[in-house]
């Protein structure tokens, strides 16, 4: 997921950070925004929702190709 964001917004997130937590926790946050959690959502994400998200807070007019069919 971390290369797949990095990959597709380079520069523009800033970092992509991977922080250690207890067993089952994953989570994905955006200045201090929480955008998927797998306790709330129910498992981990697939990448297109995922980069939509963050493309509608960071540059909502960016265009992601086949992540937005």
């Amino acid at each position: 997921m971390s290369q797949e964001l990095l990959t597709t917004f380079g520069e523009a997130l800033g970092e992509v950070a991977i922080v250690p937590a207890g067993s089952g926790v994953f989570e994905i946050h955006l200045d201090g925004e929480l955008l998927h959690s797998r306790k709330r959502d129910g498992g981990f994400p697939e990448p297109k929702p995922i980069k939509q998200l963050i493309r509608d807070r960071i540059d909502p007019e960016r265009g992601l190709g086949h992540s937005d069919r």
